[in-house]
């Protein structure tokens, strides 16, 4: 076939989809979504500190809303533009280090649980995860001046246990697989472009 007609095939094809995405977060969350909206009332909370509840691979002080279900997909490259990285892997794409699949979940506006599964990478590989989120304080226009969250996690890898005793992977008992992670998080927007 001839490559101009292939990809304007590809073209026409293209231009008759419809695409859909989710809600902004601006329609999910009832309250205002800049910070200089409420400013000049003395009252109400700050909202998108943050862009998501996500800030890399780490958590931020946004919560999911009650009712709302995330359903992430999330991933490590490979080599971006080194020795085995460049256009022949799609620029780290066919080389995916790890890959993080989960279900987060919003219980009330103020707790959220997630549970997630990762391949992983280097000694730690098939990793099941799950964790708890608490909005204790949120930041108001007036009288609280910060954020401050409780997360609490759990990860357990359910990959079979070497036989070396010296091993990272090797489990005597069950216990021994389990990975805690407790945190508290501070937060503090100070203005639309910068949040600490």
């Amino acid at each position: 076939m001839n490559v101009k007609i292939f990809f304007g095939l590809i073209l026409l094809n293209a231009s008759s989809l419809a695409v859909f995405s989710q809600e902004s977060s601006e329609n999910i969350i009832s309250e205002p979504a800049t910070f200089t909206a409420d400013a000049n009332t003395g009252g109400g909370y700050v909202t998108e500190s943050f862009a998501s509840i996500r800030v890399l691979n780490n958590h931020s002080v946004e919560m999911i809303p009650k009712n709302n279900l995330e359903f992430i997909v999330a991933h490590k490259f490979g080599d971006i533009a080194g020795s085995r990285g460049g256009v022949q892997n799609w620029f780290g794409f066919d080389n995916l280090a790890d890959v993080r699949i989960a279900f987060e979940y919003g219980i009330t506006n103020n707790m959220n649980i997630g549970l997630g599964r990762s391949k992983g990478i280097g000694l730690l590989n098939q990793v099941a995860d799950g964790y708890f989120k608490y909005a204790i304080l949120k930041q108001k226009y007036s009288a609280m001046p910060v954020s401050l969250n409780f997360v609490t996690a759990l990860s357990i890898p359910y990959a079979k246990a070497t036989t070396d005793s010296t091993s990272i992977t090797s489990y005597p008992t069950f216990a021994h697989r389990m990975i805690y992670t407790t945190q508290i998080l501070i937060a503090r927007k100070f203005s639309d472009r910068i949040t600490l």
